[in-house]
């Protein structure tokens, strides 16, 4: 689900749940414990990768229709601590993105402070308004702070799919599939010769806002705690399914 390799001090997490990395309540827990226990045992750096052809297709529209207003809760709680944890990681972060990153999986892509692509043609966007799931707190605000506005409100509003080729500035680097995770361990590497301490400080500076509101959703609950998923939810995700079969 979550595999944990290390590199010396650099740990690479690597999401391993096929056929498309997609998101449930343990997959988002999993997650954030497999960084605090790298942060527990003294990682200079962290890298996330995944298996197979995809980089991560969002939420698993297979189980959220199924959620009961407990599992839901529990869903928004592990997103919100999921992104918040990414994002505030004190050490440097890189991730490397081989494929289809859709809904939740291209907002992972945007807590990381390095962002690699393969040099292939895939998919990325901000789908959750095209199967009725509105955004947790911290799903909306790392899309504020990490995409210009123009293209925040296209992505968001409209939610959309567009090559990743089209999308100037999201990626810092274009690499060979074949060497992506190799590029993302060097990269990894050379950020983490950085003065530890003041880079953890500076990027606290820089997200402070983002991070505290974040912070204040995962102590005291999504405002979405009351009413996330609907009945629209549940027919869109239905619908979306039965488009994929075909």
């Amino acid at each position: 689900m979550i595999e944990s390799h290390a590199h010396g001090s650099i740990v690479e997490l690597r999401l391993d749940r096929p056929p498309a990395n997609a998101l449930t309540s343990e997959v988002l827990e999993a997650m954030a414990d497999r960084v605090d226990d790298a942060l527990a045992g003294g990682a200079s750096a962290l890298i996330l990768s995944s298996t197979g052809r995809a980089f991560c297709a969002g939420l698993d529209l297979r189980e959220v229709p199924t959620l009961d207003r407990e599992g839901q809760n529990r869903l928004l709680r592990a997103l919100n601590r999921c992104i918040g944890t990414l994002y505030g990681c004190p050490v440097p972060t890189v991730v490397a993105v081989n494929g289809h990153a859709i809904a939740g999986g291209f907002i992972l892509p945007l807590c990381f402070d390095a962002r690699l692509r393969a040099d292939t043609r895939f998919l990325v966007g901000l789908t959750e308004v095209q199967v009725g799931v509105p955004y947790p707190v911290a799903a909306i605000e790392v899309a504020k702070a990490e995409l210009a506005p123009d293209l925040c409100r296209r992505l968001v509003l409209f939610g959309d799919t567009c090559d990743v080729a089209e999308l100037d500035g999201i990626f810092d680097s274009v690499v060979p599939e074949a060497d992506l995770r190799g590029e993302a361990l060097a990269r990894a590497e050379q950020l983490s010769s950085l003065p530890a301490h003041t880079y953890a400080v500076v990027k606290q500076q820089t997200r402070a806002t983002t991070l505290a509101t974040i912070r204040q959703a995962v102590e005291d609950g999504d405002p979405l705690s009351s009413r996330w998923l609907s009945e629209e939810t549940r027919e869109r995700a239905r619908q979306q399914l039965e488009a994929n079969r075909k």
